[in-house]
């Protein structure tokens, strides 16, 4: 009896343990914050949790033994293995990520199921709530850029007639005063044609729209072009001005020479506008072979009043300007090195200074840039003897200028502009009229055109539309050896992108607004030659 009693006893204390191992683990599945079932081959509930229990509203002997399924209005797969179910829940309707697992065989019947669930409401609003946010981000930036774009060429358009009108004005007889006047307009104009390009090339490339080129180019002749352009106003100042390279930079590299130019001129420009007296110096070094590219570098140094600890670091800030009595005279947007340095930074360099109060400036671009094919350089040559040959031909005679412009007055600035360079003029205020003028000259009813200037923006057609229209025309033309007829957009849309658009829509090239006579007068001699525009008939 004694062992049986011993027996007993161990078989008391065993039972007493599995009870309580059985109690501690659930509370421990109680404490989870996760819905946890456990259910047998049948679907019948053979466990649930406390949480579970608490999300729909049950009693352990509502559901022990019982099947039970939640009420789903929608399933959806989720990462991995989970499926997310949209369920209804004490507290409504609510997501429930759910993991489901086959328990081990050999410790329960082999068909139990194991669910465990985690509530990813608050999750999904709030990936909701990010995407809206994103959404609105987006929208807002798209009606940002089109509202810039709509303010430049409503700004520009007009700034055209202001500008043009006021060079023609100039080129007449006036009085000192009047001269004066005349020259002051137009000064004013073109620093607020300057303000508009800058907001819109900051805005764009702040959205992370810049548009880098690829194309041969010199970075030598580029430097040198940049200090040409500003040595009569540097030389105005009495300042002196020189550029000079150390070691031997590649002559030939491949990148967006546009803006490689736009930084090295803004940095030049400051320079000769922030200093008053001593000399500006530029200098151009490679700072790094990487074989197939190369890391050069542009310093600009000057003897101007200098910059403070403080105006180092805020100076490349949008619409930050340095001291700001120096800045009230000299005036500015304070965008051009804020516009350097995050186009500097796309092309995988960076604008920095360094400078201290009456000590001078050193403002320091540099440019990752690829090296340009071994072939490039004779390309470009051969290109520069080319020139615009193929399509530099026209009748002999005076040229016959189709000009479709639904603005007055740039349309009479054109029409003067034009007629002073000796050119007949026809006007159109439509793309259909425009249409219909190149088809009555195809036609025979009147004399061709040597060349069209096409506005973008026009009632009925647009002037891209128009242009396709135009090339229908003329396809028939040109298989029976008639007339090549150049077409060129005119408009305020002035960014790379743009004349990109206009080029692949079918224009032939693109005269920016505001224009001036130099313009006008480059344009044509790139489209219309001595000789004359007919290719031979088959």
């Amino acid at each position: 009896m004694n062992n049986v009693d011993h027996d007993l006893e161990r078989l008391h204390d065993l039972h007493w343990q599995i009870a309580d191992s059985a109690r501690r683990y659930r509370d421990l599945l109680d404490a989870q914050a996760g819905l946890i079932v456990r259910r047998d081959g049948q679907e019948r509930v053979i466990f649930a949790n406390r949480a579970y229990l608490a999300a729909f509203g049950l009693s352990e002997a509502d559901i022990s033994g019982h099947v039970h399924r939640p009420r789903v209005f929608t399933v959806e797969q989720g990462p991995d293995s989970s499926v997310v179910e949209y369920v209804e829940t004490v507290a409504g309707p609510r997501w429930i990520a759910w993991e489901d697992t086959l328990c081990d065989p050999t410790l329960t019947d082999a068909r139990e199921t194991q669910r465990i669930g985690r509530d990813v409401t608050d999750e999904r609003r709030a990936a909701e709530d990010l995407r809206l946010a994103r959404d609105a981000a987006l929208d807002a930036s798209r009606a940002k850029s089109r509202f810039l774009a709509t303010m430049s060429h409503e700004i520009r358009t007009p700034m055209n007639g202001i500008l043009g009108m006021t060079d023609l004005l100039m080129d007449g007889p006036l009085t000192p005063d009047q001269r004066m006047y005349a020259q002051t307009i137009a000064q004013s104009a073109r620093a607020l044609v300057t303000l508009i390009d800058e907001i819109l090339d900051f805005s764009r490339i702040e959205a992370g729209k810049i548009v880098l080129a690829e194309a041969p180019f010199s970075i030598t002749q580029t430097i040198e072009g940049c200090v040409a352009l500003l040595a009569p106003k540097a030389i105005s100042k009495g300042l002196a001005l020189s550029w000079s390279v150390d070691g031997d930079p590649p002559p030939d590299l491949s990148g967006d020479a546009a803006r490689v130019r736009q930084v090295i001129l803004n940095l030049l420009s400051n320079a000769v506008k922030f200093t008053d007296t001593g000399r500006i110096d530029v200098r151009l070094s490679m700072v790094e072979d990487q074989g197939s590219a190369v890391r050069v570098r542009v310093a600009v140094a000057d003897t101007g009043a200098g910059l403070s600890a403080c105006d180092c670091q805020s100076i490349f800030a949008e619409f930050e300007q340095g001291e700001a009595a120096i800045s009230r005279q000299d005036g500015g947007s304070g965008l051009g090195l804020a516009i350097a340095r995050r186009v500097a930074r796309a092309m995988g360099g960076d604008v920095s200074v360094v400078s201290a109060p009456e000590e001078g400036s050193t403002f320091t671009a540099e440019f990752l840039i690829e090296k340009a094919d071994a072939n490039a350089a004779a390309l470009r040559a051969a290109l520069a003897d080319i020139g615009t040959a193929s399509v530099a031909v026209r009748r002999e005679g005076v040229p016959r200028v189709l000009v479709a412009e639904d603005n007055g007055v740039n349309a009479l600035l054109a029409t003067r502009l034009l007629e002073r360079e000796g050119c007949a003029v026809v006007r159109v205020s439509t793309g259909d009229e425009a249409v219909a003028a190149v088809a009555r000259s195809l036609a025979g009813q009147e004399a061709v055109y040597d060349l069209v200037l096409m506005d973008i923006y026009m009632p009925g057609l647009d002037g891209i539309e128009a242009t396709r229209a135009i090339r229908r025309l003329l396809a028939d033309c040109q298989s029976a050896g008639q007339v090549i007829l150049p077409i060129v957009a005119v408009t305020a849309n002035a960014f790379a992108e743009d004349r990109k658009r206009y080029l692949d829509a079918g224009l032939d090239d693109h005269l920016a607004k505001p224009f001036d006579g130099e313009a006008l007068k480059d344009l044509l001699a790139r489209w219309l030659a001595p000789a004359r525009r007919e290719t031979p008939a088959a």
